[in-house]
C-alpha cells in the first residue's frame, strides 16, 4: 500500500519530481505509505522535490541501514503527524515530515531518532514536558532544558552530529 514500494537490496535510490499520495485503493482505502523501503542497505537514498499529499501513515517509511539519506526540498500537507514514540526520553519521529504533535503523555525529551544532515523539525506540545539540553545530541538556546506547556513550539535542525535549537515559542 506505497506509491513506490521498494523492497530489498538496491545500489542507490533517486526519486526526484513526483507527485506521490493521493491514491484510492480498493475503492476505499487510502494508500498508506508515499514510498515504502524495506530491508537492504542501499549507498545512497535521495528523495527530493516531490509532492507527497493523502498518504494515511507517514510520506516515506524507510527501513534501510542506509546512513546517507536526503529526503529535502519535498512538499507535504504540513498536517501534524502524531505518531511519535517515547522510549526512555528518545523521541521516535517518522523518517519524514516537518511538523509533530507531542503527546501529553511525554514527560521528557533527551534525544530525537531520524535525524539527517540538515533535517528541520517542529515540535508542538500538548501539554508540559521537559526537553533535556546537554544529553549529546541536545543543543538548546542559552544551554538550558525547554519547559514546554500546551501549545508550545520548538523547533531543531540536525547538523550532522546533533540538534540545534532555532526557535521556541512559550504561550
Amino acid at each position: 500500500k506505497a506509491g513506490i514500494n521498494l523492497q530489498g537490496d538496491v545500489a542507490n535510490v533517486s526519486i526526484t519530481g513526483n507527485v506521490i499520495g493521493g491514491i484510492i485503493l480498493n475503492t476505499t482505502t487510502t494508500q498508506l505509505y508515499g514510498v515504502l523501503m524495506a530491508g537492504g542497505s542501499p549507498e545512497f537514498v535521495t528523495i527530493t522535490g516531490n509532492t507527497f499529499r493523502g498518504n494515511t501513515s507517514t510520506d516515506i517509511r524507510d527501513s534501510t541501514t542506509t546512513k546517507n539519506k536526503n529526503y529535502s526540498g519535498n512538499a507535504t500537507s504540513l498536517t501534524l503527524q502524531t505518531d511519535i514514540a517515547v522510549s526512555s526520553g528518545v523521541l521516535q519521529i517518522s523518517a519524514t515530515g516537518e511538523f509533530f504533535t507531542v503527546a501529553t503523555s511525554v514527560a521528557s525529551i533527551t534525544d530525537l531518532r531520524s535525524p539527517w544532515n540538515g533535517r528541520r523539525v517542529t515540535l508542538v506540545f500538548q501539554a508540559a514536558c521537559t526537553v533535556t539540553n546537554g544529553t549529546g545530541v541536545l543543543e538548546l538556546a542559552g544551554s538550558t532544558n525547554f519547559s514546554a506547556v500546551n501549545k508550545s513550539t520548538l523547533t531543531l535542525i540536525y547538523t550532522g552530529s546533533l540538534w540545534r535549537e532555532i526557535s521556541r515559542t512559550n504561550p
